[in-house]
């Protein structure tokens, strides 16, 4: 059910449609499924092919925390830290990812990356994956390569339009003044 939900989701096989990824999602959660319950307590958060319900979202995000899901800790950490909240509850479960061996740095930077909440900046996201990278881990390094290539050539694409000078056409010069008629 997870699966198909994230096909849905994705568009991967069957046409995107989110509401039916949260339909497929929603279900594997109520079975249990640890990784359906973080992203179903995420959709709920953030409306996505549903109604906002944060307090149920949240809810949700503890219940799959309190299992031991590292995800849903950090998402309840970044939570926590962007609504300044509460920093007792951000640090709680920070140091709770933490001792799982959850990479904060890169959470943080694939939240800055899909909007997640941060409002999207991949100026901040690629500092967040250096960083992470930096300490040796390989998923942030391939994130890292990924967003840089993506941003090289946006950055080129951009040059290219900015260069691209629309010159205008010299008006038509009115040729009744000069012409001469000789009978």
């Amino acid at each position: 059910q997870f699966t198909i939900g994230i096909f849905y989701e994705k568009g991967l096989g069957v046409e995107k449609d989110v509401k039916q990824a949260f339909k497929w999602i929603e279900k594997s959660a109520y079975h249990g499924f640890s990784h359906a319950i973080t992203k179903y307590g995420i959709m709920l958060i953030h409306g996505h092919g549903t109604t906002i319900n944060i307090t149920q979202g949240l809810k949700t995000l503890k219940s799959a925390a309190n299992k031991g899901d590292k995800y849903a800790m950090a998402n309840l950490s970044t939570y926590y830290k962007v609504q300044n909240e509460s920093d007792w509850r951000a640090k709680r479960w920070s140091i709770a990812a933490k001792d799982m061996k959850f990479d904060m740095t890169f959470h943080e930077g694939l939240c800055y990356q899909s909007g997640y909440f941060y409002k999207r900046d991949l100026h901040k996201a690629l500092s967040c994956f250096q960083r992470s990278a930096a300490t040796g881990n390989t998923l942030a390094q391939r994130f890292l390569r990924s967003l840089k290539e993506r941003m090289t050539k946006a950055d080129h694409l951009k040059k290219e339009l900015d260069s691209v000078s629309i010159k205008k056409e010299a008006p038509e010069k009115d040729m009744s003044s000069t012409m001469t008629l000789s009978l």
